[in-house]
């Protein structure tokens, strides 16, 4: 009811026949280019959610540099995989 009285129209069935089967980009997925990894509307909540990832993606990236190059890492808490498969040394959460 309230989709009418807004005039909002339904697409129907020819209209998603015609669609194409896959989207034509990335972006149309995607708008702005960026993946979402925080599902929350409070701005600040975001805003520390992306703040906690950039700083174990920051974290992990020195530790699998260091890693690589043959010498003892300790992975921040949350590495998964390469604890359990590689034996990686992880902190503790």
């Amino acid at each position: 009811m309230r989709r009418r009285k807004a005039g909002r129209r339904v697409l129907g069935r020819r209209g998603v026949k015609r669609q194409p089967e896959r989207p034509a980009g990335f972006a149309i997925m995607r708008p702005g280019g960026f993946r979402p990894t925080s599902a929350t509307r409070d701005k600040w909540r975001r805003v520390a959610a992306r703040q906690r990832d950039a700083i174990f993606l920051d974290a992990y990236r020195r530790a699998r540099h260091l890693w690589l190059a043959g010498f003892d890492a300790v992975f921040p808490a949350g590495t998964y995989w390469l604890a359990r498969f590689a034996r990686v040394t992880v902190a503790a959460g």
